[in-house]
């Protein structure tokens, strides 16, 4: 791919990424390519519909994901990552329904490789439990980004800390949370 070509995309995904975390998956994608400073045909170019935006920005976050995990040392950090990546593409949902090609079991796939080896590495500390697999923090994951009409608190960051500690007080294998 040229240089000038290569660029151009990665400021549509950038764009993309900013747009949809702020307004969801259904955006147009004119705005896509006037905020990435790119003309119409050279966004459908790169991207001849929605569901190929949105799958580069799912790898691009995946990607940012792996390389953030891969580099840090809180057993949990991976844990709280990917919780906070999912709130963001909880806001994608709807866009979902005009993506019949969309596979998501390939991406969750891709995902629990993400989180193997932070899971292993905090698993071989002591710090998780050993019975837990990539799919269970995942599981969690979910638990925690989902917007709950239960939840008793209009502030989301508040509920989402209250989640995260209740839920990183059990998967902590015999430790105290802060131990």
């Amino acid at each position: 791919m040229r240089k000038d070509a290569e660029r151009n995309r990665e400021r549509l995904v950038a764009a993309a990424s900013e747009i949809m975390r702020a307004e969801g998956g259904d955006v147009p994608m004119e705005l896509i390519a006037a905020r990435a400073g790119v003309t119409r045909p050279t966004l459908y170019r790169n991207f001849p519909d929605r569901q190929a935006m949105y799958e580069a920005v799912l790898e691009r976050d995946l990607d940012h994901l792996a390389a953030a995990v891969a580099a840090g040392d809180d057993p949990l950090a991976f844990i709280r990552r990917t919780a906070e990546m999912m709130r963001v593409y909880d806001k994608f949902l709807a866009s979902l329904v005009d993506m019949p090609d969309y596979d998501a079991a390939k991406n969750q796939s891709r995902m629990a490789s993400v989180l193997a080896g932070p899971l292993t590495t905090a698993q071989r500390r002591g710090v998780l439990h050993l019975d837990l697999t990539p799919e269970d923090v995942l599981v969690a994951c979910r638990m925690l980004a989902s917007h709950w009409k239960l939840d008793d608190e209009a502030d989301f960051e508040r509920v989402f800390e209250r989640r995260f500690a209740l839920l990183a007080r059990g998967l902590l294998a015999d430790r105290k949370l802060g131990a």
